[in-house]
């Protein structure tokens, strides 16, 4: 059902179509009371029968009409006609952050700006019981003014204040289990609600869900933002799903060596699998990006030369004698390197104990990089055969192997 121009849902006169989508259409609208443009959203009338759809309807004028955040768009009001159930909201001016991201996402202090309104609204709506559940740059708006505000609470999820539970022990969401996608960008009969390529592992996986769900799609968001890529991509949703699920994307600063590694540390604890890996909640989220923003600022100010620190990590060196009996000397040779290179002014060495860990866990180099926060890992050989011992030691970027 589309409305004309001119057509009333009480006070409110329609003007023309905005957009619509499986969750509802958008009007501009004229209040004829207050004479202000207005964003009138309704739920399409065939639909408007399904119990499930006009839950969901009245869910998201509850959450948002609770919220009361500079970052998120305000509703004024609700009301139905003939049938026609409608939310009406502030009219924005400005672009969906999807039209914003360019092929090579947006400069790092702008993504930052926008990041930290982003993490301050989730805080606000998180405090408030509210999970989004539908984050994505197409429900990010930025105004004329450069404010950016969240749209869409349609798929939001009311939640209960209190200790974080573990996501991971497979129990289905309540109100996920028995819905039926309809979305154009999830048109499918499942568990999941959201649009795919934004949804954390326990979200595609129909489990019950906290605040650290949002933030794992927080991390996709800001993945594109500095990238102009997205992180889980595939030929059909199977393999996107199996993506988000098992598979990690490339370090961001592999596609845009501009983003500082603080910031990559960020993103790549956002999208943790595991939602205990990731941030306790927005609020922490939203004093780092502060803190790795007001870093840019000083070193946009200083000399090229000082706005990156060298950092290195030395593993163990790997014993290749056939009797294996030269463990004690590649420990010791680590040892020795980075006492070293400890007294290198402006050089910062991981801890032994840190780089050993890491060797343990079986990582590669690019999450050795990520994990530490180096650019640089320094590793070696020992063999001895016979009375002869054999050294190698070889310098690798951590961010593309060279």
């Amino acid at each position: 059902m589309t409305l004309a121009s001119g057509h009333k849902l009480g006070p409110y006169e329609i003007v023309s179509a905005i957009g619509m989508g499986g969750m509802g259409e958008v009007y501009r609208a004229r209040d004829t009371r207050l004479f202000r443009t207005v964003a009138v959203k309704i739920l399409p009338a065939h639909l408007s029968s399904d119990p499930i759809r006009k839950q969901r309807f009245e869910r998201e004028a509850r959450a948002v009409s609770a919220l009361s955040h500079s970052n998120i768009c305000p509703l004024y009001d609700i009301g139905e006609q003939d049938g026609i159930q409608y939310l009406v909201m502030e009219y924005l001016e400005g672009r969906i952050l999807s039209e914003i991201i360019g092929p090579s996402g947006v400069p790092v202090p702008e993504a930052l700006r926008l990041a930290i309104q982003i993490a301050e609204a989730l805080d606000t709506a998180h405090a408030g019981g509210v999970i989004h559940r539908d984050l994505k740059p197409a429900n990010l708006f930025l105004t004329r003014r450069g404010d950016l505000k969240i749209l869409d609470f349609g798929l939001v999820k009311s939640i209960s204040k209190g200790p974080l539970p573990d996501s991971r022990d497979g129990s289905p969401d309540s109100e996920d289990s028995d819905m039926t996608m309809a979305d154009e960008e999830l048109s499918t009969t499942g568990l999941a609600l959201g649009t795919i390529a934004y949804m954390s592992p326990e979200q595609a996986r129909g489990e019950n869900v906290d605040e650290r769900s949002d933030l794992f799609s927080f991390g996709v968001v800001l993945y594109e933002m500095t990238t102009g890529q997205q992180p889980f991509t595939g030929a059909g949703m199977a393999v996107i799903f199996d993506s988000i699920l098992h598979r990690q994307p490339r370090s961001p600063s592999t596609i845009s060596p501009s983003i500082p590694m603080s910031l990559e540390r960020v993103i790549v604890r956002l999208m943790a699998k595991d939602p205990a890996a990731r941030f306790v909640s927005a609020r922490e989220l939203s004093t780092e990006l502060k803190s790795i923003l007001t870093q840019q600022q000083h070193s946009s100010q200083a000399s090229p030369a000082a706005q990156e620190v060298p950092s290195i990590a030395v593993l163990p060196f790997e014993d290749l004698s056939p009797d294996r009996s030269q463990q004690p000397f590649c420990e010791g040779m680590a040892a020795e390197i980075i006492n070293a290179l400890g007294g290198v002014p402006g050089l910062r060495v991981i801890s032994r104990t840190s780089a050993v860990r890491c060797r343990e866990k079986g990582m590669d180099l690019g999450e050795i990089g990520q994990h530490l926060g180096v650019r640089s890992v320094l590793e070696g050989t020992v063999r001895k055969s016979g009375a002869r011992l054999r050294v190698n030691a070889q310098l690798v970027s951590t961010t593309d192997g060279s």
